[in-house]
Formats: C-alpha cells, structure tokens, sequence
C-alpha cells in the first residue's frame, strides 16, 4: 500500500467493495435456501416465467447495490465528520 489512501482509490488498489462479508454457517444456509428454492420455482415455471424471475432477481440485486453505495457514502461522510470534530478538539484530547 502507498503512503495515500486516496492514490490506492484512485489507481484501483483499494476496492471496499471487494471484501466481502464473512460467511457464516447462518449466512451459508439461507444462501441454500434461496437458491434451492429458485431451483424448484424454475422446475415449476415456463421458461417465459424463468426469465421474468431471473429479470426480477437481478432487479432486487440493482436495488441492492445501489442501498450499498448510498450506505457506503455515507459511511465515508460520517468517517469525514468524525475526522473533522477530532481535529478541532486535538489540542484539548492531548493536553489532557
């Protein structure tokens, strides 16, 4: 890693989004679930209503992603502000 976070951003050394949650056993079985269940929805389905599922889930995962982003942002926000209210009471925290 460089000296500066924003040049490890900047040239894609550093992607947040590439550190993916930890799996849990919980995690990993709902993961199961939900897949074995559109297995059966797509044993059941046309293959018109197949692709009106995948068209759905891929609807849930945009939304998904966009609620990460925004989170993600304002995550950075907050991370900023803290920054900010650190510094301005820096000399008081020190000379404690």
């Amino acid at each position: 890693m460089s000296k500066s976070i924003f040049e490890d951003l900047y040239y894609g050394r550093i992607n947040p989004f590439e550190k993916r949650t930890q799996i849990t056993p919980e995690r990993e079985e709902i993961e199961n679930k939900i897949k074995d269940e559109k297995r059966y929805l797509q044993s059941k389905l046309s293959p018109d209503d197949c692709e009106r599922l995948q068209s759905l889930e891929n609807l849930f995962t945009e939304a998904s992603a966009d609620d990460e982003i925004t989170m993600f942002a304002h995550g950075c926000i907050f991370g900023a502000l803290l920054i900010f209210e650190i510094m301005e009471r820096k000399e008081e925290i020190v000379n404690e």
